[in-house]
């Protein structure tokens, strides 16, 4: 299965030189815990996590003012071709130690993300999808091995 293309847009980003206050402002607003730190041609070089905000900046005592996301972004950032599979998906995820992965055309721009919960979500689903089409074919079988007439052997 491809990524669906729910996901498959435009999510929040910040250039390297966003201050972390600014960045942490925008997660508030935005209801996310993470902004795909981009260049000046929109190819994902981070990710910042809303973690990597405070630690960064709360646990060495800096002014939130003048660090900017460049400083305690993830990089380079783990991306995912916006061909690739759920699988690719969750296989590049392992191999990185990855939470999100932000999607990228052929020309390496941004054009979306997934994270390890949307993947859960999806996967549950395909796995509700395959439960229900097994049980509908034992159902499908049994009725079909039934044997006829009644155990009297009169119908």
């Amino acid at each position: 299965m491809t990524i669906p293309d729910r996901y498959l847009h435009s999510p929040c980003v910040a250039a390297p030189t966003t201050s972390a206050r600014y960045a942490a402002r925008m997660m508030h607003e935005s209801h996310i815990g993470s902004l795909v730190v981009i260049d000046d041609k929109r190819r994902p070089v981070g990710v910042v996590t809303d973690r990597d905000l405070a630690l960064y900046v709360l646990s060495n005592d800096l002014d939130p003012e003048e660090t900017s996301v460049g400083d305690c972004m993830s990089a380079p950032a783990v991306t995912l071709d916006s061909s690739a599979s759920l699988s690719e998906a969750s296989a590049v995820m392992r191999r990185h130690g990855v939470r999100r992965l932000p999607i990228v055309d052929d020309n390496g721009k941004l054009v979306g993300i997934i994270t390890g919960d949307d993947l859960v979500l999806l996967l549950g689903r395909e796995l509700g999808e395959l439960s229900s089409a097994v049980q509908r074919g034992f159902a499908v079988e049994s009725t079909a091995h039934a044997p006829h007439g009644s155990i009297f052997g009169r119908e």
